[in-house]
């Protein structure tokens, strides 16, 4: 099933979220209504944050590397 049918099919009132200008409002009220959040965060979670950052860019890598090869591959079928 094509994912754009799956969504458009969920309800009607949910078409009023694809506009790019209520994003825009929605994401701009969350950066500038800040307010002081109270709480503490330990190092060891900002060290956790980085190494999912970090192997998240290896593995896009390492995936673009592959579909880089099947695609010179693919091409050197296609030429012969």
């Amino acid at each position: 099933m094509e994912l754009r049918g799956l969504f458009s099919g969920i309800c009607a009132e949910l078409r009023a979220f694809r506009s790019p200008h209520l994003w825009i409002v929605i994401v701009g009220l969350l950066f500038f209504t800040e307010q002081r959040a109270y709480a503490y965060v330990d190092p060891g979670t900002g060290s956790f944050l980085w190494q999912i950052l970090v192997a998240g860019i290896v593995g896009l890598l390492f995936y673009l590397r592959k579909a880089m090869s099947f695609l010179k591959i693919r091409r050197k079928v296609d030429k012969s």
